[in-house]
C-alpha cells in the first residue's frame, strides 16, 4: 500500500504542476483519473483417504490498476493529450510451508 500512496501523490502532483503551467483561464477540457483495486483469496486443505495425510494451501492475490488521462484544446486545430497507466499485482502462495510472493508492475 505505501506504493499505492506514493503513486496517488506522484499523479496529484503532476495533476497540480499541469494546473500551474497553465493559466488559470486555461484548464484541461478533459481529466479522467480511474483506480481499480481486487483482491482474491483462497485456502484449501486436501486429505489423502489411504494415508490420512493432510495438506493444505493459501492463496492471495491483490492488484492495483491506475489510469490518468488528460486533453486540452491549446488552438482551434491543435490538442494536447496525455496519460499514464500503472498496474501492481502481488502475489502470494503458501503450500506445504513454502510460500511464494510475487509482485508484478
Amino acid at each position: 500500500m505505501n506504493r499505492a500512496n506514493s503513486l496517488v501523490i506522484w499523479l496529484l502532483t503532476v495533476a497540480l504542476l499541469f494546473n500551474i503551467i497553465f493559466s488559470s483561464h486555461a484548464r484541461a477540457d478533459r481529466l479522467n483519473f480511474h483506480s481499480e483495486f481486487t483482491y482474491d483469496n483462497s485456502d484449501n486443505e486436501t486429505t489423502d483417504k489411504t494415508t490420512g495425510q493432510a495438506a493444505s494451501s493459501m492463496f492471495s492475490s491483490f492488484n492495483q490498476k491506475y489510469n490518468l488521462d488528460f486533453s486540452k484544446t491549446i488552438y482551434p486545430y491543435l490538442t494536447l493529450a496525455g496519460g499514464t497507466f500503472y498496474n501492481l499485482n502481488n502475489t502470494t502462495f503458501t503450500s506445504q510451508g513454502v510460500e511464494i510472493e510475487t509482485e508484478q508492475k
